[in-house]
């Protein structure tokens, strides 16, 4: 069983990396899971919960049609499915997808009023007005007097929106400027009438605008959800939008979890659950919901949540308590034989448990079972010698002399009866102040708490303990550490308040006193408080950006939690990270000896598919079992399988552009994935082998074949660069730049392929002397990536080799003092030098790369170009010899 991780590169971000650090809310994440279970993408830091605030994501939610789906109105359930996957895709952007599910309700039941209002609003919310005409036309023939036709009248007029406004306040909110967004929204909505179809990214944009619109526009998603409360996917909108505010994080995660079963919008839902639970405070309440998730997610376990539940259930007053409680209730209703129950089990959960004894004393007292009772009364004693006195005032006398048996006494947990002869008094206020806050009644149980405090020595001290608590929970960590600071001075050992202290001291991250308290006073630390603190330790290593500290904390997350897998895989990265080579290997050695342990297996094969040793990756994955392996680790086995399979192909393939290994490339070429990643070995592939027309074909075949994902065309289209194919590069993201779903990253990517293709381009027309469309072809790249170096650098070499080699040094060498380990504007900067003239600066510029350890073939290169120059005809023979030498260990190198 195995956490849920991101495939691509181990780089990934922390807030997505295996078991990644606690997200804490700051900001609206807008609803972008997709039905294949994409996690809901969220704010990677925030310091504390707060207003919501957009994130970054593929597209702003596109608003959810308002068709009901709900099955009694709609016929069969499968009917209502139907209609739901209809709204999910239209609120993804993914108007394709939608028709796909309307086209198959519409030869079901072409019919229904529902279908025939899903299919109007799908067609306008993406302004096919023609479309929508047709079906509320239809309406207005089957169905005149229906909601459902006037549902479709509005959709049709909302059909009528300027589609450039709307487009603009879109692409305004994904780049997260919300109140720009929203001034474009108020511009389509001017009197503030939301048509349903576009609530759910209005709402959402509003709530991210400022903390003072939260409020507006949660009320403004409840009525929208209100008048159509069978539309799922609007209902996951809502209850998304709540958990983004502390003050209905609660409701949110009630309301997801409720549609974690939904057949469509299930996993988004259940991804959206899950990072509302890790917003959520440490608090009983909160245990009981993580307790909800984990029983219902058995299939794959989750360290992090584990460990979250393992801090809030340690929040939850004690089961003795509450027995204890309970028992006492039970006597003053003269419930003798439940109270006997309760007392008897609160002593099974604490044997420590002195309360409990006294408790059964009187019992036996109010039976006239004297022996019994002070029996009971010598064991409470024997466990609380400090509290003989209090015991003896509660019980009375147990000598079997009174005249009539005493009735049941309630106090403090169960103690304090204001009677000497144990007859029945009013509760005391530190049993209603336990009470209080097992009910999560903060207020009263400080209220009750204070007053304890001034009752005897017993009732001050659980007066202490629970005020403690209430500190807790409320986060004033400082207080309660006061607090059970002063009782341990008092009495050293309370094992109410040295929980108490540890928890206060751990949640404050103060590692190093919480283990001193732990050594000074011999407290054994309650079940998974060593994994919460293994957890934290992994956070702050996480934001930690000294290489050694992080090192150091990791290695502290280890010893609290040795046998947790992320933290070990962190670790591992870590030393590699730094050089330490040696020790990475070792642990990911010992990750991977596991015996059973597929999360282990998992990790360690991530981290050998990170070094590119995919045989090793590929023989990890096979050894967890088909039942354990996560989908994540399918991809991944699936996409190294066909890497090796690539990799074993061109090697049968070398020397014979016909054989049935390049055929079979040829064929992967028209397969692909859902990464790009194997179209894209397949191009790399040919063109190391060097068979043009084999290139160009597995080229056509990729052109020609559906369009992938964004991401897989971005991974193609670099893959096409590197082989020198621009032009096919370019045909293939041509149409990304009007695609709604890129992040922000994705854009950056698709600009920084079109600024290398340009300049891969234009540096084949330098070389072919067609400087002056080599230089159009710059222009246009400087204009859209000014700032890439790619594309500056293909300048410089124009201006060298154009007569302004100047120029061309002084561009390279600016790119040269800014990153001194870039190999090809070291390169660039040398040829320019020494074509202007500047034989000195070159030799410099020669001595500090190889000081550098920079590619030994590119100072090869340019050690000859500076000897040709000097006219050492020697030096400059020597020079393309090693050059020479140097390029086929290359070759041979990368031969598969």
């Amino acid at each position: 069983m195995s956490t849920r991780h991101p495939l691509p590169a181990l780089a990934a971000p922390a807030a997505t990396r295996p078991g990644g650090r606690r997200l804490l809310p700051g900001g609206t994440v807008l609803l972008l899971a997709t039905l294949g279970g994409a996690p809901v993408l969220a704010q990677t830091t925030a310091p504390a919960p707060g207003p919501a605030t957009a994130a970054s994501s593929p597209r702003p939610a596109s608003p959810v049609p308002a068709a009901a789906a709900d099955a009694g109105r709609s016929g069969p359930r499968g009917i209502a499915v139907l209609i739901d996957q209809a709204n999910f895709w239209s609120a993804q952007g993914r108007p394709e997808l939608a028709q796909q599910a309307l086209d198959r309700l519409l030869t079901v039941d072409p019919n229904s009023s529902d279908v025939l209002l899903a299919a109007a609003e799908v067609a306008a919310q993406n302004g096919d007005r023609p479309t929508a005409e047709i079906y509320v036309a239809r309406l207005r023939q089957m169905a005149p007097d229906s909601p459902q036709r006037a549902q479709a009248e509005v959709a049709l007029r909302a059909a009528s929106v300027d589609q450039a406004v709307l487009n603009e306040a879109r692409n305004l909110a994904q780049a997260g400027q919300r109140e720009a967004a929203m001034q474009r929204y108020r511009q389509l909505f001017p009197n503030g009438e939301v048509p349903a179809i576009f609530a759910a990214e209005y709402y959402q944009t509003l709530a991210g605008s400022s903390a003072e619109y939260f409020e507006e526009a949660r009320s403004g998603l409840e009525r929208a959800v209100a008048r159509v409360p069978e539309n799922r996917p609007l209902q996951l909108a809502y209850a998304q939008l709540l958990t983004y505010n502390e003050t209905y994080r609660q409701e949110g995660a009630r309301r997801l979890r409720a549609l974690a079963n939904e057949p469509t919008v299930g996993a988004a839902a259940r991804a959206a659950w899950r990072q509302a639970l890790l917003w959520l405070p440490s608090d009983p309440d909160t245990a009981d919901e993580l307790q909800a998730y984990l029983e219902s997610n058995t299939g794959n376990r989750d360290a992090e949540l584990e460990a979250k539940y393992e801090e809030a259930k340690a929040t939850r007053i004690s089961p003795s308590i509450t027995y204890r409680l309970s028992a006492w209730a039970a006597m003053e209703a003269k419930n003798y034989e439940a109270s006997e129950r309760d007392f008897r089990s609160a002593i099974e959960s604490d044997p420590q448990d002195a309360e409990s004894y006294a408790g059964l004393a009187l019992l036996r007292k109010i039976k006239g079972r004297y022996a019994e009772a002070r029996e009971f009364f010598d064991k409470a004693v024997q466990l609380a010698p400090f509290r003989e006195e209090d015991f003896r005032s509660r019980l009375g006398d147990l000598s079997g002399r009174e005249t009539a048996p005493a009735t049941a006494g309630r106090g403090t947990g169960g103690n304090g009866g204001r009677s000497g002869g144990g007859n029945a008094g009013p509760p005391s206020a530190s049993y209603l102040a336990w009470q209080s806050l097992q009910r999560g009644q903060l207020e009263r149980a400080t209220e009750n708490a204070n007053r304890a405090l001034r009752g005897n020595a017993n009732e001050k001290l659980q007066g202490e303990i629970v005020l403690g608590l209430v500190s807790l929970r409320r986060n004033a960590l400082p207080d309660a550490e006061a607090r059970f600071r002063r009782i341990l001075a008092a009495r050293r050992n309370v094992p109410a308040a040295q929980a108490g202290l540890f928890e206060a001291l751990q949640r404050q991250g103060r590692q190093a006193d919480a283990d001193r308290f732990l050594a000074d006073s011999g407290f054994r630390p309650p079940e998974g408080a060593l994994g919460s603190r293994s957890a934290a330790l992994r956070q702050q290593a996480e934001q930690t950006r000294d290489p050694a500290a992080k090192i150091a904390l990791l290695r502290g997350a280890l010893s609290s939690d040795p046998n947790n897998v992320w933290v070990a895989f962190d670790l591992a990265r870590a030393l590699k990270a730094s050089g330490d080579t040696a020790e990475a290997r070792r642990i990911e050695a010992q990750l991977s000896a596991r015996q059973g342990a597929s999360d282990a297996l998992f990790a360690s094969a991530l981290l050998a598919n990170a070094d590119g040793r995919i045989s090793e990756s590929v023989d990890r994955l096979e050894a967890i079992p088909d039942r354990a392996r996560t989908a994540d680790g399918n991809r991944l086995l699936d996409e190294n399988r066909r890497v090796l399979e690539v990799r074993q192909l061109e090697r049968a393939a070398r020397g014979n552009p016909q054989s049935p290994a390049a055929r079979r490339l040829l064929a992967l070429a028209g397969e692909g994935d859902q990464t790009g990643e194997t179209q894209a070995a397949v191009i790399r592939a040919f063109s190391r082998l060097r068979q043009t027309g084999n290139l160009q074909a597995a080229s056509r075949t990729i052109l020609a074949s559906p369009p992938a994902a964004p991401a897989a065309r971005v991974a193609v289209g670099f893959a096409m660069v590197e082989a020198g194919r621009n032009n096919d590069a370019d045909s293939l993201i041509g149409s990304l730049d009007g695609d709604t779903r890129l992040t922000r990253e994705q854009r950056q990517q698709v600009a920084t392929l079109r600024a290398n293709s340009a300049a891969q381009a234009a540096q084949n027309l330098n070389e072919r002397g067609d400087r002056t469309e080599a230089m159009g072809r710059l222009s246009r790249a400087l204009r859209d990536s000014p700032d890439n170096p790619q594309v500056q650098l293909s300048l410089a070499r124009l201006y060298s080799l154009s007569g302004r080699a100047a120029e061309g040094q002084s561009i390279s060498e600016g790119i040269l003092s800014r990153d001194p380990d870039n190999v090809a504007a070291r390169a660039v900067a040398g040829e320019a030098a020494v074509l202007n003239s500047d034989i000195g600066r070159a030799e410099q510029i020669l001595r500090e790369g190889r000081a550098r350890n920079a590619d030994e073939l590119q100072m090869a290169l340019l050690e000859a170009r500076i000897a040709r120059a000097r006219r050492d005809t020697l030096r400059a023979r020597n020079a393309l010899e090693e050059a020479a030498r140097l390029r086929g260990a290359q070759l041979r190198a990368s031969a598969p």
